[in-house]
């Protein structure tokens, strides 16, 4: 993979890092810049800033930022070489990828080898599919009523019936049995140490990941007599964590996002159904039941989800565990009531996506949801069973972060339950107490341990207490060096001059650590000063941040930032660059008059003659500088 620094700078010119965040995150203009909930911490208040005119993001809470490049890395665990691809295929550059196939891919990144064997095995299952064997898998999904179209559109495939079809054909293109076992494509058998293939006479279904890239497989039985169930799935993966993964989010996520709701399902039939039907706003949590962690994948592109389970007990049961997570997301939920003994699959087949609409718009709050089922069950026929299932819904409406949810919800459960607002109130008060009082426990245990523990870390960790130091440390940097740190950083004209007319800037400069910064922008060459910053291993962390920051801080150094902003001509550049070293030199002519004078006085009179001699020729420097720079 040749990525030469020409092709990165192009790759970067045409990347819009507004889209490559946004994809990930809402994000809301404010100014030039744009900002949302940073997804590196547990964000409650926008912190995250992105800058399309720098080309980096920050935040201003946890200290996490970057270029495009970083955010792909970080956030979605790509290596290097995966995001640059990425953005390659966005931006329609060609990175030269001579011989890919004959490269020893012991050179290659583990996490890529593994992916290149999923896909590998993906297109042998696919073209599995059309051979007289494969007949079996098609002849399952012509009865679901999949289309060629949708068959093509969701990868499906035929796993051959044998032991070692899989094994033997990704070894044939280069593949090594540990690039096999990383993509979880083969079982060792314990007995005799041999090797076969995880997924035998099966029809598959490819997982994917938001970004596209297949990630594991759903593997649905083809014969009644085999043993292993009527599903199996990848196992735990070095790419595949089930608990991160929503089937089907990549072929949902413009719909999900465009609808602003999402409809949640078990199945990959009933994901693959409810899309050839329309709803491709639909998504699985396949393999699992419903963890905090897909929410947040889903929390990415809308906040209202529509749960749409199975209508059999079990089905029932798991939304009841789906919902109060959600909610505890902050998600706006409504549970799609199906008959029993279907499921969103069978509604489609068998009467079309007109009475699927149906369900839709007549789905269940989740307080009328849980009420139903309450109903059902005989809870609240008797006034403990009413007590004590009012007290549960409470405990769950309590939990909805948006506190200004719980007074219409305690209205809608008076409704509900025929219990007036007042009793409900005061249960909810109660709760409230209860729970105010617990945290203020919790909270001093936390002080009290943090406190203990901020201790022994300082003692073995001192790496961990240099934050403040650092802070600390770039406080010494003076507004004026401020200035023009951020000028060679941001304006390429203004580097320019600094190389090309200023050399000795550097050596103006008041403070170590400004005078140190500076020399290490001007080291470096090209377009991309602060990305090539960034993704230096021999910079430090803390100095990489602080170069960060101070590109994008609302707060300006001067009225010459909102001018200089505007790409002023190079005559009005130079001028400016004039006057900040002007600066420079006028402070450190005025801090040497200020130390000879506080001595002045102390000094025998033989000193105090030689000191006013310095005064008087500090004095003529200043006379001297604002004449050659031209100030008035």
């Amino acid at each position: 993979m040749n990525i030469t620094d020409d092709i990165k700078r192009q790759i970067l010119q045409r990347t819009d890092i507004v889209e490559i965040v946004g994809e990930a995150i809402d994000l809301r203009q404010r100014g030039k810049n744009f900002l949302g909930l940073c997804p590196f911490h547990n964000d409650t208040h926008p912190s995250l800033n992105v800058s399309r005119e720098l080309g980096i993001y920050k935040c201003f809470s946890c200290g996490a930022g970057g270029d495009a490049i970083t955010f792909l890395m970080e956030y979605h665990r790509l290596s290097y070489i995966e995001a640059m691809k990425l953005l390659a295929n966005k931006t329609g550059i060609v990175i030269p990828d001579e011989n890919w196939h004959e490269k020893d891919n012991a050179r290659t990144d583990k996490y890529e080898v593994a992916l290149n064997a999923l896909t590998a095995a993906t297109e042998f299952y696919q073209r599995s599919l059309y051979t007289p064997t494969g007949m079996i898998a098609r002849t399952l999904f012509t009865k679901r009523g999949f289309s060629d179209e949708t068959i093509k559109e969701f990868s499906l495939g035929y796993s051959p019936d044998s032991w070692d079809a899989t094994l033997n054909e990704l070894k044939k293109q280069g593949f090594n049995e540990q690039a096999l076992d990383d993509a979880g494509l083969i079982v060792k058998n314990e007995s005799n140490q041999s090797l076969y293939d995880r997924f035998r006479n099966r029809a598959m279904f490819p997982i994917r990941d938001y970004l596209g890239k297949i990630i594991a497989f759903g593997a649905r039985q083809l014969d009644v007599n085999d043993k292993l169930g009527k599903y199996i799935n990848s196992p735990q993966t070095i790419v595949y964590d089930k608990s991160r993964t929503l089937y089907g989010l990549f072929q949902a996520k413009n719909d999900i996002r465009s609808r602003k709701s999402a409809i949640l399902v078990e199945g990959y039939a009933d994901v693959i159904s409810m899309h050839q039907a329309g709803f491709k706003n639909t998504v699985a949590s396949s393999g699992t039941a419903l963890t905090k962690e897909q929410l947040d994948l889903l929390n990415r592109y809308c906040k209202k989800i529509y749960i749409s389970y199975d209508g059999d007990s079990a089905g029932i049961e798991a939304a009841e565990r789906a919902l109060e997570i959600a909610l505890d997301k902050g998600f706006d939920l409504l549970i799609v009531n199906l008959p029993k003994g279907e499921d969103p699959d069978s509604i489609v087949q068998k009467h079309g996506s007109r009475l699927f609409n149906t369900y839709l718009d007549n789905a269940l709050s989740f307080l009328e949801f849980k009420i139903s089922i309450l109903k059902a069950n005989g809870s609240i026929s008797t006034p403990a069973g009413k007590s004590e299932s009012v007290r549960s819904l409470i405990k769950i409406i309590s939990k909805i972060p948006d506190r200004f949810q719980h007074d219409d919800y305690i209205r809608q459960l008076s409704t509900l339950i025929e219990i007036s607002e007042n009793q409900l109130h005061q249960i909810y008060d109660d709760k409230r107490t209860s729970e105010n009082y617990g945290r203020k426990k919790q909270s001093v245990k936390t002080e009290i341990t943090s406190h203990t523990l901020q201790k022994e870390t300082d003692k073995e960790i001192p790496e961990q207490i240099n934050s403040e130091k650092n802070n600390q440390m770039y406080s010494e940097i003076i507004i004026e060096e401020k200035e023009i740190i951020r000028a060679a950083l941001t304006n390429k004209k203004v580097y320019e001059l600094l190389t090309d007319k200023f050399e000795s800037v550097g050596e103006k400069f008041i403070s170590d650590v400004g005078k140190r910064l500076f020399e290490l922008i001007m080291s470096h060459k090209g377009d991309f000063i602060l990305n090539d910053l960034l993704h230096d291993e021999n910079i430090r962390d803390s100095d990489k941040q602080y170069l960060t920051l101070i590109t994008m801080n609302e707060e300006q150094p001067s009225n010459h930032w909102e001018k200089f902003r505007n790409n002023l001509p190079e005559q009005d550049l130079l001028r400016y660059i004039k006057d900040i070293i002007y600066k420079l030199e006028e402070i450190n002519i005025n801090n040497e008059l200020d130390r000879i004078q506080s001595l002045v006085k102390k000094a025998p009179i033989e000193e105090q003659l030689e000191m006013a001699k310095k005064i008087k020729e500090c004095n003529e420097k200043l006379i001297k500088l604002k004449k050659f720079y031209e100030i008035e």
